[in-house]
C-alpha cells in the first residue's frame, strides 16, 4: 500500500490540501492498517486483540469527514466487529450492529 504524503501549502494559495483533507487521508489509512492487523488477529484466533482494533476502525470510519456511516467500508467494519463479538460469545453486542447493517 502506498501512502500519499501531504505537505501543508502556505495558507491561502490554494495549491495543497487543507488540514481537514490531510487528516481525513491519515485517518482513512490508519483505519485500513488497523483493519489488516485485526484480520490477522482473528485468523490466529486472538479475538480480544482483534476486538479492540475493530472498535477503533469503526469509530474512525463512521466519522462523516472520513467515510461516514453509509460507506461500504464502514458497513464492512461493522460486520467485522459483529463477527468478532459473536466469536467471543458477546451476542448482545453483535446484534445491534447486524441490525444496522
Amino acid at each position: 500500500m502506498h501512502l500519499r504524503v501531504c505537505k501543508k501549502a502556505p495558507a491561502g494559495d490554494g495549491t495543497g490540501p487543507d488540514l481537514a483533507t490531510r487528516w481525513t487521508v491519515y485517518n482513512s489509512h490508519t483505519a485500513g492498517e488497523r483493519q489488516y492487523r485485526a484480520t490477522t488477529y482473528s485468523r490466529l484466533g486472538q479475538y480480544p486483540d482483534a476486538l479492540s482494533l475493530e472498535q477503533a476502525v469503526l469509530e474512525i470510519r463512521r466519522k462523516p469527514e472520513v467515510l461516514g456511516p453509509e460507506h461500504p467500508h464502514t458497513l464492512a467494519a461493522m460486520n467485522n466487529l459483529a463477527m468478532t463479538y459473536s466469536k467471543l460469545g458477546q451476542y448482545q453486542d453483535a446484534l445491534p450492529l447486524e441490525q444496522e447493517i
